[in-house]
């Protein structure tokens, strides 16, 4: 159980410090996924939205962000796994 929870943590901190190098390369509203397992995807998804939200949920500005997930070419099958998890997290936010 220690092990799991070492990995978790280390799984967290490794989400935030791509999330910030990627966030310098990329505009403010473009996420790319690329090279990021399903769960770390999710993590740094949330905070992505977590930080738009407000221009995202407010009617009269309609922001847009791009979030870009990948074909799934070095996945088990060659089929996106993120892409289908992004489009469940977003639909349970309530966002399109």
């Amino acid at each position: 159980m220690l092990h799991k929870q070492r990995m978790d943590k280390a799984n967290a901190e490794a989400v935030t410090f791509l999330q910030s190098a990627h966030t310098i390369k990329q505009d403010k509203v473009t996420l790319d996924l690329h090279y990021y397992q399903v769960p770390e995807a999710l993590q740094v998804l949330d905070v992505f939205l977590d930080e738009h939200i407000a221009a995202l949920a407010d009617q009269h500005t309609k922001k847009n962000v791009f979030i870009i997930t990948g074909r799934g070419v070095h996945s088990s099958g060659g089929k996106s796994r993120i892409r289908p998890a992004v489009e469940s997290r977003l639909k349970k936010r309530g966002l399109k």
